[in-house]
Order: structure tokens, then C-alpha cells, then sequence
């Protein structure tokens, strides 16, 4: 579903409201899925949140942002939906999770025009 997200952390740290309002949302399409990975042997499930580009077709786009991993509805309203999780980044060579919440809000058909023309 193509959705604007707006990022509520940074590096764990919740963003400020003149931070928020100056955020420029990422533009993307949402998708929420399961994916098995192997680790140590033995496989673990995961489910995790990705915002890939805007495209036409059905191919693999890229990603807009890191995955927001083992997402969780927080609170759903008329003018969207906010999920939490943990993103996963490499600091110093190793890696370090973070939390980070996503502000994610239905796209308005000009936008998604313009994102996808840019392509």
C-alpha cells in the first residue's frame, strides 16, 4: 500500500515535534511479512516492516529505509496507523539495535504520481 512514513526516533531517541514537523516523510509502499532465517543452525521466524520504493510492475524494488523488525501496532485512527519495532544498523563494525517507531499515513494520488515519474 503506498504510505508516507514519518520516523519518531532517531538512533532510540524519541525526535523532538520542530524535528517531526521538519522531517520530510519517506514515500514508499508498505509491506508486512514473516521470513525464516537461520541462525546458529537452527531457523527462528521474523517478521519484520519494509518501505520500498515506489515503482511500476511487481518486481523487487529497493528499500527507502532500513526494516523495522517484529513490528507492533501501537494505535490505528482515521489519518493512519503508528507501528513499533527495532532497526538493526552497524556501528563500529557490529551491529546494535535501535527503537524506532514509524508515523505511516495513507499517500495522496499526487504524490505517489510524482514519486513514481521520478523513477
Amino acid at each position: 500500500m503506498p504510505v508516507q512514513v514519518k520516523l519518531l526516533r532517531d538512533n532510540g531517541r524519541k525526535v523532538t515535534r520542530s524535528e517531526l514537523d521538519a522531517a520530510t516523510p519517506l514515500i514508499g509502499r508498505l509491506r508486512i511479512h514473516d521470513t525464516w532465517r537461520d541462525r546458529g543452525g537452527k531457523r527462528h521466524y521474523l517478521r519484520m516492516a519494509e518501505l520500498h520504493a515506489l515503482g511500476i510492475g511487481s518486481g523487487n524494488l529497493p528499500c527507502v529505509h532500513k526494516p523495522l523488525f517484529e513490528p507492533v501496532l501501537v494505535s490505528l485512527d482515521s489519518d493512519g496507523f503508528i507501528l513499533s519495532g527495532h532497526e538493526i544498523d552497524v556501528i563500529d563494525g557490529k551491529a546494535v539495535q535501535f527503537v524506532q517507531v514509524w508515523l505511516v499515513q495513507p499517500e495522496i494520488a499526487e504524490s505517489i504520481q510524482s514519486a513514481t515519474s521520478i523513477l
